[in-house]
């Protein structure tokens, strides 16, 4: 697999300034520090933050965009939020599960998905 997307066709999203900067800073302190595990939390709300982005990049912005019902939006905003719910569990012991090798490896991933 290729992590850093080159040669790759893509599917994006866009994120803000911040976040990227947020998801940036979250990688390099992970890279940097002598345990890797003392920064899950930042690289989870990172993740989590990047993930509720997308979502409503990929599912809201749509349905605006078609100008779909009133209660077809609602249906979709109360599953993506229900789905939304559990996914910070799912992640936090996902990640937090993982060993110093496979977090670089994570981070790795991640910064492949920051294109510009």
């Amino acid at each position: 697999m290729n992590s850093t997307g080159q040669g790759r066709d893509l599917v994006a999203f866009e994120i803000s300034p911040e976040l990227r900067q947020r998801i940036e800073a979250a990688l390099a302190e992970l890279r940097a520090a002598p345990d890797p595990k003392t920064c899950v939390p930042e690289l989870v709300e990172a993740v989590l933050e990047m993930t509720a982005v997308g979502l409503d990049y990929f599912y809201l912005r749509p349905l605006e965009a078609i100008q779909a019902g009133l209660v077809l939006r609602s249906t979709a905003k109360v599953g993506i939020a229900a789905a939304g719910k559990g996914l910070p569990i799912i992640v936090r012991r996902v990640v937090g599960a993982l060993s110093k090798e496979q977090l670089l490896v994570l981070a790795d991933v991640i910064e492949g998905l920051l294109v510009k």
